[in-house]
C-alpha cells in the first residue's frame, strides 16, 4: 500500500482521509467467461455495505455497461459479450479492511430511506434513488452533478455501444 495524498469527499461533504491506495489485479466474470485488469483501489477506514467499489475508471478500463436498474454488468471477453448479474443476496454485515493486533472491527449496515428522482428531462419515467437523509440544498447540489454527466448513463440500448 503506498500514501494516498488526497481525501475523499462524500455525497454529503463528510471528508474522510484515506489510510492509502493499493494496485490489485481484478477478475470478473466466471470460469469460462471473464476479463482482468489491473486496478487502483483507495482503502478507507469507513463502514460500506461493499468490500470495494469500482469507480468510472476501472468500469471503462474493461469496457464495461453497468445498469443499476437491471442488476447488471456486461462487458466484452473474447468470445463476445459476458452479461454478469448481480445476486439477490445482501450481506448483513461487512468486515472492515483495517484489523488492529487486538480486535477486529465490524461495519454497521444502516438502512435509509430512498428518494426517487428523474434527472433526464426526456426520459422522465427512468429515475435514480438518492439517499433521504440528504439536506434539500445537497439533494439538488447532487442532482445538478448528475444532470452535468447525463452523458455517462445509458438512456436507451442504442447508447449502450458495443453491447448487442
Amino acid at each position: 500500500m503506498v500514501p494516498a495524498t488526497a481525501p475523499q469527499i462524500g455525497f454529503s461533504g463528510e471528508v474522510i482521509w484515506p489510510m492509502g491506495q493499493i494496485l490489485l489485479s481484478v477478475k470478473i466474470g466466471d470460469a469460462e467467461h471473464s476479463t482482468s485488469t489491473w486496478m487502483n483501489f483507495v482503502v478507507v477506514r469507513s463502514p460500506s455495505r461493499y468490500n470495494g467499489i469500482i469507480g468510472r475508471p476501472g468500469v471503462r478500463k474493461i469496457q464495461a455497461v453497468p445498469s443499476k436498474a437491471h442488476g447488471m454488468l456486461k462487458f466484452p471477453v473474447p468470445k463476445g459479450i459476458f452479461t454478469l448479474r448481480s445476486s439477490k443476496i445482501i450481506p448483513l454485515e461487512c468486515t472492515l479492511v483495517f484489523r488492529s493486533e487486538a480486535q477486529t472491527s465490524n461495519a454497521v449496515q444502516t438502512t435509509e430511506e430512498r428518494i426517487k428522482v428523474a434527472i433526464h428531462p426526456e426520459y422522465l419515467e427512468q429515475t435514480i434513488a438518492i439517499g433521504s437523509t440528504l439536506t434539500a440544498e445537497g439533494r439538488k447540489a447532487l442532482c445538478d452533478l448528475l444532470r452535468r454527466n447525463l452523458d455517462i448513463f445509458a438512456w436507451k440500448p442504442a447508447d449502450m455501444t458495443g453491447v448487442s
